[in-house]
């Protein structure tokens, strides 16, 4: 599974797609994605303000999936960005909550 990506230089913001759930049978492929457009020269020169990563798709997320969604908000706090979580489902926003991430990122709720 592959994450889309953009960029908006305008608005300094990176975003991220996923097309589907974070499992561990995939989180490590999206991992590798996600990443190397967050390490990448063009991200790093755009200084981004906003990093938004797309859940609408995923109706589960497993551990190996939140410790990736973990590593995205610390990666963007480094770089000094916020993080936002763009969620669908209820029990992909429920994650958020029972783990407090929601305090530490914007959980967005899209229907």
């Amino acid at each position: 599974m592959e994450a889309a990506h953009h960029l908006d230089s305008i608005n300094r913001e990176v975003g991220f797609t996923v097309p589907g759930n974070i499992l561990s049978t995939n989180a490590e492929d999206l991992r590798g994605v996600m990443f190397e457009v967050l390490n990448s020269a063009e991200v790093s020169q755009m200084a981004p303000r906003t990093v938004e990563v797309d859940l609408r798709r995923a109706s589960m997320v497993d551990s190996v999936g939140l410790n990736l969604l973990v590593a995205v908000m610390k990666k963007a706090k480094g770089m000094g960005s916020r993080t936002r979580f763009l969620v669908r489902d209820n029990s992909v926003a429920r994650i958020f909550q029972f783990t407090r991430l929601s305090e530490h990122a914007e959980v967005v709720r899209v229907e």
